[in-house]
């Protein structure tokens, strides 16, 4: 949410919070050079465009949309 790239492996939920080639990029479990490569390309991201990312698919208003069609989803 701060706007700071992210380079990763891809594991667990980062493939969910990493938008690939907007608020970050994914390496491939243990390929020690394939995260140095996203580093890398991290370096050239937008910030600003990495926030309006995380605002957009992870903020609260996205959450709550989520949790609601979920509800919705549960309660037919």
């Amino acid at each position: 949410m701060a706007g700071c790239p992210v380079a990763a492996y891809r594991r667990g939920a980062l493939p969910e919070v990493v938008e690939e080639g907007v608020s970050g990029f994914l390496a491939a479990p243990d390929d020690v050079v394939g995260l140095a490569r996203a580093i890398k390309r991290c370096l050239a991201l937008d910030r600003a465009a990495v926030r309006a990312s995380a605002r957009r698919r992870l903020g609260l208003d996205a959450a709550l949309g989520r949790y609601e069609r979920a509800l919705e989803r549960a309660a037919r």
